[in-house]
């Protein structure tokens, strides 16, 4: 019973960190994208695994809870079967395909900040007074020959 109570937690768990880091400016949130930003993360797949293995979670959670309160396997296997279909989609995430804008993190954050064009693409980055003041060092370098 208690890897059903644990199960049912922690899906929404990551559904609400996944939600919070990809939609919101937040304190926690930052310190989740800080967090999730190290070197042994799955780098761009992190996008959908995390909602996906927390339905899994939640979904298997409430088809093990329909099955021990007695109800008959065609009701406890719908959300086991529907859990279970997040197990290959997490999988395929996995692999290095572009991620839709509406759950991508980095867009989205783009997307607050006013960082996109009228097309939604990402503004040109700009150079830095360093980057300039480090150019014109070398075009005054190579004129002095």
């Amino acid at each position: 019973m208690i890897a059903i109570v644990g199960l049912i937690l922690i899906g929404p768990f990551g559904l609400y960190s996944w939600y919070t880091q990809t939609y919101t400016d937040s304190s926690s949130a930052s310190l989740w994208r800080r967090m999730s930003a190290s070197p042994q993360t799955l780098g761009k797949s992190r996008t959908l695994v995390k909602p996906l293995l927390s339905l899994l979670f939640t979904l298997l959670g409430v088809g093990m809870l329909l099955d021990k309160i007695g109800l008959p396997p065609q009701v406890f296997l719908i959300p086991a079967a529907l859990g279970f279909l997040c197990l290959p989609l997490a999988v395929i995430c996995l692999f290095p395909f572009r991620t839709p804008r509406f759950v991508n993190m980095e867009y989205q954050y783009m997307k607050r900040h006013g960082m996109l064009d009228e097309n939604g693409d990402p503004l040109p980055q700009t150079s830095s007074v360093e980057d300039d003041e480090e150019s014109d060092d070398n075009d005054q370098g190579q004129g002095a020959l």
